[in-house]
Parts: C-alpha cells; structure tokens; sequence
C-alpha cells in the first residue's frame, strides 16, 4: 500500500515553461504522467504549489495577470477541483481514476496560487525531488480552505506536483483567455461605422458628376479613438524599438506613445496620424531596459496610447508585447562572435536555451526517463552541471556540450544549431541517483533522449 508523502522533503529542480511572447499560452508546473508519491488526506484539503522549477507563478503572468485555461494532474480516489486561492474562481469537480485534462476559465492575478481541493480520499501525484538543495515547495491546508480563501496556515513541504496549467494572457482584463476564449483576442473592437442618415432614404445609386461622395472612414466615437497595437515589437541591439501604428478614421489623431517594463515607464514619444494613415514610432528605451534587452534578446513591454480626434475625449488603448532584439544590418552572420544568435530559445514544455557573447550560457529543460533498475519512470529535470567549460557557438551555427566533471548523479549531453530564430538538436540525460528503501547501498540507472527545437 503506498504511504502519505513525509511532511518535509527535499525539492526537485524542474524545468518552467516561460512566456515565448505577449500573445501566447505558456505550460506551468510539472509533467503528470509520470509520478513517484502521491498526496492525500483526512476529510479534505487544500494543496498548491508554491513555485514550479524555480519560478513563481506571478512571474509568468503577463502585467501581473493571466487566466487559467485548462489544468492537467494525475488524480486518483476522491473528487477533485481547480481553485485559485483568495478568489472566487474554481473548476468543476471531476472524480477521476487516473490523469485530468479539464478545460476551466479561472482569472489568476500575482497575488494569488492555484491549487486544488481534495476530498473523498482522492490522492494526487507528487514527485519528491532529485536536487536536495532546489527550493520548491508544496502547501497543504486540512482541511480544504473555504472559497475566497487565502494561503496562511499551512504546512510546507519540499517537491512538485504532477499538476500543470496552462495559462493565456489577458491584456484587456475581461477574465477571458485571448488564446482561446476572448473573441476579441484581448484586442479592443473599433465600433462599426455610423449611419450617415438614419432612418432616411438610401443613397442615390446614381448621384451624378460633380456630387459629393461620403467619406467612407468611420468618424471617431465621443469616446476617443480604439486603435489595434502589436502584439510583437522589432528592437535594435542599442534599444530603438519600432512601433506601426494605423488610423481607421477618417480624421486625424494627436496623442503619446509610452512603454513600461512592469510599473516603470521605459519610453515616451508623441504620436500624430493622418486620416486613415499609419506611422512607425521610434522609442528609445531607458539605460536599465536596454541592458535588460541586450542581456536576455527580448523585452515584455506594456504599449499604451493615449489619442484623441477634434472634438472627442482622450482614449487609452493598452496591450502587452515583447520587443525582440534584431541583428542589425552591418553584422556578420552566425558565428560565436556574431550578436544575432545571441537571445534566450525556448519551447512550450519549459526548455530554454540561453546564447549570450556566441557562448551558451544555460540550456535546461525536463524529461521523463525510463529507470531499468526500478523499472519505473520518473521526470527529473535537467541543466548544465558540472565543471566543463561552456560551449562557443561556431561559425555555422553548431554547438555540442557534455557534462564529463564534477556532474553530480545526473549527466547531460547536448548538440545542436542555430539558424535565424531556431535552434534545433538532439540531447541525453542518465540519471544514477541512489535506490532507497532497498536495505543495500545501490544506484539505479534512468536514461532518455530527444530531439529538440526552440524559437527566439
């Protein structure tokens, strides 16, 4: 009969997918397909984690808010739901016999955790950890904390969850997901054009030579003009980003243009637009923005402009979008001393590949890997450990690393290439961690591998 988890145990270094772009879902939290433990209860409670590989969830939430679209966990026994901790938002709830996968709408903001509730004697995964010294953390509240709840109170212990969400950003605050459940895309909708004569006679199909034509731009409502802004942004290595703007009406626009990196404004210019024109915006970042840029390649950047028409009141039209280093047009190709490879690659399941001087700097992810000695699987995560040197990205592109001192139980081995936007390549991860509970000092032997691919 398997036993509750310890209390307190040691947390795993698991991989954390981060946002690749303003516009898109991200994956957070732990793979539930493959667990060692699990957690229950007496009656009913409440568990959440804390942070996931390292990374709290308030930092993958785009300007401090998200919304959970569908959640994953490996759930047996007793009913189970989805809740955010000190908010009204919960899933139904699902009596499982093995792995949910349940569409939900739960509005999360960087204050809170999401969690679920247990009860009936349902047990959900958990995976103790590989790394003793990561920090990642499960709290559990008995019993189950009331809707509207919040955290307080409760035990600690060290490990993961087999539960992942994903999550959608939520530029306008509507609670809707702009991937999948906002049919605006989280895009304000201009409004449809007036009737020029309501309630009159049609117009004239005919009107003759020499008669006025009606202007067929809508007018800007009193309100103030809505405009459509990017969700992506061109940036230059010395911190220029360029910004289109277009005007559907068919008067004329005054306004500003600000960027801001969290609360901080970062960039401010005036803005004016023709009748049904369009103009690229150039904004110069502030000192701290721009080494932030030069360092990671790319930038999350808070667009709003503010405009108005003669005779209309001022309108803000606001969006989240990541401003993304180019090479500029004098540099050479690829190569380790080449500047347009450097940027952070990742992928929706959590690798991340960091290039930085023609030099990989990080590359870390999560697998799940078969163990031949316990005949079990387990998912460990994965990083450059060890005492190697890091690799320099060559000429054409190609880099390889292989952890061979000092690596610890677990052993990475990488190649690969970049070209453009892309990098692409193969990996093996062996993991020898100790056998426990066996009564005899022995190792197990867990392996896997796969190819890769990662965008910038």
């Amino acid at each position: 009969m398997r036993r509750p988890v310890p209390v307190l145990l040691a947390v795993p270094v698991l991989a954390l997918a981060l946002p690749s772009a303003a516009g898109a879902d991200i994956t957070w939290g732990s793979d539930p397909g493959s667990t060692g433990e699990s957690v229950t209860c007496a009656g009913s409670c409440t568990v959440a984690q804390a942070r996931s590989a390292n990374q709290e969830l308030a930092e993958v939430l785009y300007d401090g808010r998200g919304v959970v679209t569908r959640w994953r966990a490996t759930v047996t026994g007793g009913q189970v739901r989805l809740r955010a901790l000190g908010g009204a938002g919960a899933g139904d709830w699902v009596a499982p016999g093995g792995t949910v996968d349940q569409a939900v709408r739960i509005p999360v903001g960087a204050g809170q955790l999401v969690g679920l509730d247990l009860r009936d004697g349902a047990q959900v995964g958990f995976q103790a950890p590989f790394v003793p010294d990561d920090a990642e953390v499960v709290h559990q509240w008995t019993p189950a904390l009331p809707d509207g709840g919040g955290p307080g109170g409760a035990e600690a212990r060290r490990g993961s969850l087999a539960l992942a969400l994903t999550i959608e950003p939520d530029a306008d605050g509507d609670g809707l997901g702009d991937e999948t459940q906002d049919p605006d895309g989280g895009r304000p909708v201009p409004p449809p054009p007036p009737d020029p004569d309501p309630g009159g006679p049609g117009p004239d199909p005919d009107p003759g030579p020499g008669t006025p034509q009606p202007d067929p731009a809508p007018r800007v409502p009193k309100g103030g003009p809505r405009l459509a802004l990017p969700r992506t942004l061109s940036a230059t290595r010395s911190g220029v980003v360029s910004l289109t703007v277009a005007n559907p009406y068919g008067q004329a626009l005054r306004g500003t243009v600000t960027l801001r990196q969290g609360k901080r404004r970062v960039a401010r210019a005036t803005l004016a637009l023709g009748p049904e024109g369009g103009r690229t915006v150039k904004l110069r970042l502030s000192s701290a923005a721009r080494r932030t840029l030069a360092r990671r390649g790319r930038l999350s950047l808070r667009v709003e402009i503010r405009a108005k028409a003669s005779g209309t009141k001022t309108r803000a039209s606001v969006r989240t979008a990541t401003a993304t280093a180019r090479r500029s047009s004098g540099s050479s190709g690829g190569g380790a001393t080449g500047g347009g490879l450097d940027g952070t690659y990742r992928a929706s399941d959590g690798q991340v590949l960091v290039i930085r001087d023609g030099v990989v700097q990080s590359f870390n992810g999560s697998l799940t890997l078969y163990c031949t000695r316990s005949k079990r699987q387990k998912l460990v995560s994965y990083s450059m450990i060890g005492d190697d040197p890091k690799p320099k990205v060559g000429g054409d592109g190609r880099f390889a690393w292989e952890a061979t001192r000092n690596y610890g139980f677990q052993k990475l081995k990488f190649d690969g290439r970049v070209a453009g936007d892309t990098a692409t390549g193969n990996l093996v991860v062996e993991d020898r961690s100790p056998l426990l509970g066996t009564g005899r000092f022995e190792f197990d032997y867990c392996f896997a591998g796969k190819q890769w691919g990662l965008k910038r």
